[in-house]
């Protein structure tokens, strides 16, 4: 049976984490909701799962190769709330003590990231890998050696999809979510897609003619409204399509064997959850402590992985 890499979308759970959790606060006024609500996920997967190897990707503060192509990339997102930005360096502490590797590069987002490893891992065929993330971006990655999971209640409950799910549920192939999205565009990252193209036309026309270039390559056997709005959103299609492809060669020193899950400190983890009042996480840290063979008690001299 292939050994588990579970990969986490940090800033998709950090956020889903923080709008979860009703805003907590230690009793000298640090909010720690973020904090609580991404530790608890993270310790409900690591218990349910038992993945040998985990690994966190983040999204850079800053432009990135996106903002290049296209100006209005993501510009109509609102921006998060100033406590929820303020729990990220603290969130970061914790996974230190978990000594999970945690990467982050300039001009690329956390999907680019988890795209190079998955890419890096396609010749290990001792590897399953576990995207654990609320994007459904993600669902481009699905192979019979990727999966993507997402949370329904704090990761307590989450659905898995595997490209059977995704066939089943959206009647497109994972190899075709690029090319869907494309199509219809994306409002939350404000990407255009093809105006006029909506989710039902374009499943509708991927399942008829598979991709992009199949449909431009039977503009006649369309109805002329469709034919037309695909032949004057042509520009937009070619952008649109930059922008949705995640890029698999992010430079990443990423290296499997450090990445493994027996080796997290609960000396250090229970001073942290302590200093942030997390009594029942100091709890749960017990479960979790009993499902791994071999966890340091004490503090330990190891290099920690960096983020780059």
């Amino acid at each position: 049976m292939a050994e588990k890499l579970l990969i986490i979308d940090g800033n998709a759970i950090i956020h889903r984490a923080f709008h979860a959790i009703p805003m907590l606060t230690t009793s000298s006024g640090q909010p720690t909701n973020a904090i609580y609500g991404f530790c608890s996920m993270i310790m409900n997967l690591l218990i349910k799962e038992r993945p040998e190897y985990i690994v966190i990707a983040y999204d850079r503060k800053g432009k990135t190769f996106r903002d290049d192509l296209y100006t209005e990339y993501k510009a109509t997102r609102t921006k998060a709330p100033q406590e929820l930005y303020d729990q990220m360096p603290l969130i970061k502490d914790v996974m230190r003590a978990f000594k999970i590797p945690q990467f982050e590069v300039d001009g690329f987002e956390a999907d680019d990231i988890i795209a190079t490893i998955t890419h890096k891992m396609e010749s290990n065929a001792d590897i399953h890998c576990y995207i654990a993330t609320g994007d459904r971006d993600a669902f481009q990655l699905i192979t019979h050696a990727v999966s993507v999971i997402t949370p329904k209640s704090g990761f307590k409950e989450y659905a898995t999809y595997t490209p059977e799910k995704v066939k089943e549920e959206f009647g497109i192939t994972p190899e075709q979510f690029c090319d869907y999205k494309t199509l219809r565009g994306d409002t939350s990252d404000n990407i255009p897609g093809v105006p006029g193209i909506g989710e039902k036309i374009a499943t509708d026309l991927l399942k008829k003619y598979e991709t992009i270039d199949g449909i431009l390559n039977h503009l006649s056997e369309l109805s002329p409204a469709i034919a037309k709005k695909m032949t004057e959103g042509k520009d937009s299609l070619e952008m649109s399509r930059k922008l949705v492809t995640l890029n698999h060669e992010v430079p990443i020193d990423f290296v499997l064997d450090e990445c493994t899950t027996h080796n997290f400190d609960v000396s250090e983890i229970t001073r942290l959850f302590e200093g942030y009042e997390f009594r029942s996480l100091v709890r749960k840290l017990g479960e979790l402590e009993g499902k791994y063979d071999h966890v340091r008690k004490g503090e330990t001299n190891g290099t920690l992985p960096l983020i780059f």
